[in-house]
């Protein structure tokens, strides 16, 4: 009697805006449009997510989120310019979280517990990093190529403590377009 067209996902919406799938992601339905503009959805980029949770192995999910021909390049140009500002955060963010480490190693800095200070110091200086790499690549890219990029839906994966108390892992949807967001919510019955 359970068959897919039969079997809902469990799908709400967080206090930050996104989309939690908890359950039954296979039978996820998008809008038939284009998630950037509206327009009639001719192409479906593939989300592939995956990782390493304890005690549960390797997740991996796809999911398939549709685009029209037109913002089809525009939305793969979006997740280059996101994976470029990632590296360039990190070579940003790694030399000068070793070099704030050292810092504090040849100060001989009087803290109560180090390696807790030290990692909080080097987690600073990544999240300095990515702002760098925001206002060095990202800004400016949107600035000068903003007809050229759109903002993609992103995916991760979670480990949370699902409604029944037990932990599990869910999906978090990010859809930038608000209008589509609201459809996805109603096709797919979304709590609040």
């Amino acid at each position: 009697m359970d068959t897919q067209s039969e079997r809902m996902p469990q799908v709400r919406l967080s206090k930050g805006g996104n989309f939690v799938v908890e359950e039954n992601i296979d039978a996820l339905r998008w809008p038939e449009e284009c998630a950037n503009c509206g327009g009639p959805a001719q192409e479906i980029d593939t989300l592939r997510m995956n990782k390493i949770f304890k005690g549960v192995g390797e997740i991996e999910v796809k999911g398939g989120i549709p685009y029209c021909r037109v913002c089809f390049p525009k939305i793969r140009a979006g997740k280059r310019l996101d994976r470029v500002h990632f590296v360039v955060s990190l070579l940003i963010g790694i030399p000068l979280g070793i070099i704030l480490v050292a810092e504090m190693i040849a100060l001989e800095a009087d803290v109560q517990d180090p390696i807790i200070f030290l990692g909080v110091a080097f987690i600073l200086a990544l999240a300095v990093g990515y702002g760098i790499a925001w206002l060095v690549v990202k800004l400016p890219a949107k600035l000068l190529l903003g007809q050229l990029i759109a903002e993609p839906v992103h995916g991760r994966l979670i480990e949370e403590k699902k409604a029944d108390g037990k932990r599990g892992v869910s999906v978090v949807f990010t859809i930038p377009r608000e209008d589509f967001a609201v459809k996805f919510a109603e096709l797919n019955a979304a709590k609040t």
